[in-house]
């Protein structure tokens, strides 16, 4: 996901964020943490993503952490950067697999 502002200034209009209907006039993605928060959340982003502009991933994670960080659980969010594009690379799996083993396992 990336944020709207940066969805529009990169004329992506194949984002799934925007199809649902009239979310983007009122909020931005990182609204929606006030529903996930307090679970685990992990953002794997590519810099050179043609279709999740990167700074727009920034700017709702920062939002996001905020978010988390009222509830004292800042450590449930992170993001990991890698120098890919729109993919999931060999070591985006590798990472996702250290989360869910922290996260998932009994």
């Amino acid at each position: 996901f990336s944020s709207y502002k940066a969805i529009f200034q990169h004329k992506i209009p194949h984002n799934l964020g925007l199809f649902v209907p009239s979310f983007s006039n009122k909020h931005d993605l990182d609204f929606l943490f006030r529903f996930v928060a307090p679970r685990p959340f992990l953002i794997l982003a590519g810099k050179q993503d043609g279709e999740f502009p990167y700074e727009g991933v920034v700017e709702i994670f920062k939002k996001a952490r905020k978010v988390y960080g009222k509830g004292k659980v800042s450590e449930n969010i992170k993001l990991l950067s890698f120098d890919t594009g729109h993919e999931l690379s060999r070591d985006m799996m590798l990472e996702a697999t250290r989360w869910f083993d922290r996260w998932l396992r009994p």
